[in-house]
């Protein structure tokens, strides 16, 4: 499982992400009405849009990691939406600026033949003075975020969000100091200021082991395959129900054909030479990201190659269960399927041919 600092670093992410992406992506509408401001044109946090992020937010961390009401959802993604608003209107200008910036500066380094770059060192020191009059507002949203969220956990998941919330004012601190260190000129040639090992210095244990390292433990060890599929294959079993109109009996065939592949798939899983291949494969993705070698090296290929063939003994129980299942409905219920998928298809414009 993920260790707590790892876990409380996804807090860190989803909120300062939420943040990037309703402040800097602005131009936003007149008081949130749909209005059109009569500033420049530019990208728009609209309403819609921030109640998608604040959606997303709700599933990712509220619900699936705090465990919230699922009633209550609804709820917190208008709460977490309406911050997303406030803060593109109060960065109104000023994000925008930063991220056509940003592009600008993307674009012309790859015209110069220098990709691979998060950050162009020469545009380092404008994207901090740019930034740092922003963090204010930034931090004033994180608060706002969970003071409207927090008391709708459980008391014990509101215990730990304060905790994890310190972890996360600590991530923002050495983001900020990151950033006033540029702002004087101290720019690495492989900047990311997002990126916390970036930032580091490197602590060891008693036995030589870095905290990066800890951490790649950590991730690598962390997913639940047996959760995951069969979640997954819960959720495809009633998708197939509603598009094939299946009966109960068809369904109870349809679960009967999950729990022979989750069987199947304990098999795997219980495999002990299998188990630690992935476990070292997920490592060392973890870790080659340390290294700072780039997206396209062949060592990177060679992990996603292995990685490929390892999972590939769970990808076909995928297929396994999706052939049978698509196997169950009946060939009226397969016209009256396709016939619905044609009039979909009809109303958005796309007749059949």
């Amino acid at each position: 499982m993920r260790s707590d600092g790892s876990k409380a670093m996804s807090l860190a992410t989803a909120a300062i992400l939420l943040g990037a992406l309703g402040g800097f992506s602005v131009g936003a509408d007149n008081a949130g009405t749909g209005e059109p401001s009569d500033e420049r044109p530019g990208v728009r946090m609209t309403p819609g849009m921030a109640r998608a992020l604040g959606g997303l937010f709700v599933r990712r961390s509220l619900v699936e990691r705090y465990g919230m009401d699922e009633s209550r959802s609804q709820e917190a993604a208008e709460l977490v939406a309406r911050r997303i608003m406030e803060l593109a209107h109060g960065l109104d200008g000023r994000g925008q600026e930063l991220i056509e910036r940003f592009v600008e500066e993307q674009l012309s380094a790859r015209a110069r033949g220098r990709r691979g770059q998060f950050m162009p060192p020469s545009f380092g020191r404008e994207f901090a003075g740019r930034i740092l009059p922003m963090m204010p507002e930034i931090r004033q949203f994180v608060r706002n975020v969970v003071h409207d969220v927090r008391p709708m956990l459980p008391m014990k998941q509101q215990l730990r969000m304060a905790g994890e919330l310190m972890v996360l004012n600590k991530a923002v601190d050495g983001f900020e100091e990151t950033m006033r260190k540029w702002s004087e000129g101290d720019v690495p040639a492989e900047g990311n200021p997002f990126d916390r090992s970036a930032r580091e210095e490197i602590r060891k244990d008693g036995h030589g082991a870095s905290e990066p390292l800890a951490r790649a433990r950590s991730g690598a060890a962390e997913e639940d395959l047996e959760k995951a599929r069969a979640g997954e294959w819960e959720r495809y079993i009633e998708q197939a129900r509603v598009f094939y109109g299946l009966d109960a009996s068809q369904v109870a065939t349809a679960e009967s054909i999950r729990r022979e592949m989750l069987e199947k798939l304990g098999g795997v899983l219980r495999d002990e030479t299998w188990r630690q291949s992935l476990y070292h494969n997920r490592l060392w993705n973890n870790i080659y990201w340390q290294l700072r070698i780039g997206w396209a090296h062949p060592l990177r290929a060679r992990l996603q190659d292995q990685e490929n063939a390892l999972l590939n003994r769970v990808t076909s129980l995928d297929d396994e269960l999706k052939r049978r299942i698509d196997g169950i409905p009946t060939a009226a219920q397969r016209r009256a399927a396709e016939q619905r998928v044609r009039a979909m298809l009809a109303e958005k414009g796309v007749p059949d041919e």
